[in-house]
């Protein structure tokens, strides 16, 4: 049952992020008025972070299968 709830709420937090950075994207490009260096930085920024978070994920899946510790319980 916990680990539904933290499904629900990982993805909840997921889909809240996800509709907050839609709508910063969709201001920033519809105004006028942003500099275009924002414009610029501002997806390299997003990218880079989103690159550097699926890097981590797939270095923790890989090191799971290569855990010594397999009868230690969390």
């Amino acid at each position: 049952m916990a680990k539904i709830g933290v499904v629900a709420l990982l993805l909840g937090m997921a889909l809240l992020i996800g509709y907050g950075l839609y709508i910063l994207l969709h201001t920033i490009y519809t105004y006028e008025d942003v500099p275009l260096i924002i414009k610029i930085v501002l997806p390299v920024i997003l990218g880079g972070l989103c690159l550097m978070t699926l890097s981590v994920l797939r270095d923790r899946f890989r090191q799971k299968d290569r855990d010594k510790f397999k009868e230690v319980e969390f």
